[in-house]
């Protein structure tokens, strides 16, 4: 057995564990709601970036932490509103 028929059965088995099963539902469920899964995109977004400053040494800036906080801000109002 080479290495990628490993891969593709380890792949295949974890998308049979309930947690993957549970994840794949709980974005299908986000993605059903417009502003909750735009946020979720957002969110998603910004940590991308801010990690990627972190990794080639920029300093973030208080304009990129008020960004994160905001969106987080949003998220939470979003969560409860449901």
């Amino acid at each position: 057995m080479n290495i990628y028929d490993t891969i593709n059965q380890l792949a295949a088995e974890l998308k049979e564990t309930p947690e993957y099963k549970d994840l794949q539902a709980s974005y299908e469920k986000l993605s059903q709601n417009e502003e909750a899964f735009k946020l979720f995109k957002d969110v998603n977004d910004i940590q991308k970036d801010l990690q990627a400053k972190q990794m080639s040494g920029q300093e973030l800036t208080q304009e990129d932490m008020t960004k994160a906080n905001e969106l987080g801000q949003q998220m939470e109002k979003n969560r409860r509103n449901r």
